[in-house]
């Protein structure tokens, strides 16, 4: 019994093993292909970082210098911009349309064009496409770190299997043992005659035999038995 439970309880922890290694080596696999994704997605934004930083440099270039034209063709400083485009849209306005119709549509080209100078903030465009880079590559982060949690935990599963199930067999093995009954035959127990049939009436024991030439072994035995010789009907 010993010998059988050792031997199945050898099996199953070789069992949990190769079941553990198949789990782990499939989620190795999974991190495996995360980590690339994520090495990937990091040399993408850097590439993003850096040619967008490039067109943002050039455009900053140009609009500086379109800039630049636009107040000197209007005689205004750089500091003066603030002040000059709030005059622009004031001149610009509905109230000023009636009162001024010339002034107010001169005023409203000049705005027009300051306005396509100035032109879309790329700068926050470009902020909202690298955030969302950073994202994608801590989303896949997260990923890895619960895919460790979880080889760590098949680790922990499978000793607690193979705790229970040595448990288990060493509660049986404690009650085979426990049960376990050694057969002994008694020294009193009378040996069967050698020759004939031996049988009881009352007290008295008989030995019977059926041949004549038996008749000095019985004399031997009929002694032994404390029985009295007889032949057999």
């Amino acid at each position: 019994v010993t010998e059988f439970n050792n031997l199945i309880k050898n099996v199953s922890v070789n069992i949990f093993e190769i079941e553990t290694e198949i789990k782990k080596s499939e989620i190795d696999a999974e991190i495996k292909n995360l980590k690339t994704q994520n090495e990937d997605k990091g040399i993408e934004l850097s590439r993003f970082i850096e040619q967008e930083e490039n067109k943002l440099s050039e455009k900053e270039k140009n609009r500086a210098e379109n800039l630049k034209t636009f107040l000197a063709k209007h005689d205004k400083k750089e500091s003066e911009l603030a002040s000059f485009k709030a005059e622009l849209i004031q001149k610009a306005g509905k109230k000023n349309k009636k009162k001024n119709p010339g002034e107010e549509e001169k005023s409203g080209e000049t705005l027009k064009q300051l306005q396509d100078i100035e032109g879309f903030n790329f700068r926050n465009k470009f902020e909202d496409e690298k955030k969302k880079f950073q994202r994608e590559i801590r989303e896949i982060e997260q990923k890895i770190e619960r895919k460790e949690k979880e080889k760590s935990k098949i680790g922990n599963e499978q000793e607690q299997q193979i705790s229970s199930l040595n448990s288990i067999l060493s509660e049986k093995e404690d009650k085979s043992k426990n049960k376990k009954t050694e057969f002994s035959i008694s020294e009193n127990l009378l040996r069967l005659p050698k020759i004939g049939e031996l049988h009881e009436q009352g007290n008295q024991k008989y030995l019977a035999i059926e041949f004549w030439e038996d008749y000095e072994i019985g004399k031997q035995e009929i002694e032994l038995f404390n029985a009295k010789l007889c032949a057999k009907p």
